[in-house]
């Protein structure tokens, strides 16, 4: 498997996406912790995934879930159903999770919970105003990229708050398999 990170995502996800990764946890556990049925998951390509869920948005998303390295990932096109609340709290219980998500609503955000609890979220626009039991955990990450520079406007925030979650947990993604290839997909329960 290609070590491709996972910059490359605003480029493929131009309208939005969310990428939840959970640590030593299979992807039908991951399934399951948010809110779906390990059986009912298919082969799904990104258009596939994105025609079932535009079929019927009040159903729920649709999310592809698959493994690398040590993390199991769900990537969801547009929405954010991995980055709430309740649902990261789920997935972290008894591990790490890290959401990343650029929403069409262009909220640029970051979750890092463990073991049930939000250690630090953060907005890549609002760097400053961060939240959690540790919301400082992840400061010297943020300050090597240029997030907490007082002169933003020459820092590609997207890009920066993903070379924060890269850094700090060695998040990676197949490029080629999450954009174009077949992952195991579901519709979860909104």
């Amino acid at each position: 498997m290609t070590n491709d990170g996972i910059q490359w995502l605003p480029d493929v996800f131009e309208l939005g996406f969310s990428v939840t990764f959970a640590r030593a946890l299979s992807h039908d556990e991951l399934v399951t912790r948010m809110g779906g049925d390990p059986c009912s998951v298919s082969p799904l390509t990104r258009p596939q995934a994105e025609r079932l869920e535009l079929k019927d948005r009040d159903a729920g998303p649709v999310v592809r879930f698959g493994e690398t390295k040590d993390w199991a990932f769900a990537v969801e096109s547009w929405g954010n159903h991995g980055g709430r609340s309740a649902v990261v709290r789920a997935v972290s219980a008894g591990t790490e999770a890290v959401v990343v998500a650029i929403t069409a609503k262009a909220t640029k955000t970051l979750t890092y919970a463990r073991d049930g609890d939000i250690v630090c979220r953060f907005d890549a626009d609002t760097p400053h105003i961060r939240s959690g039991t540790d919301r400082d955990v992840l400061l010297p990450h943020m300050e090597r990229v240029g997030l907490m520079s007082l002169e933003t406007e020459d820092v590609n925030t997207r890009r920066a708050m993903l070379a924060v979650a890269e850094q700090a947990f060695g998040l990676t993604l197949p490029r080629d398999l999450v954009a174009q290839g077949e992952l195991m997909g579901t519709r979860l329960s909104s």
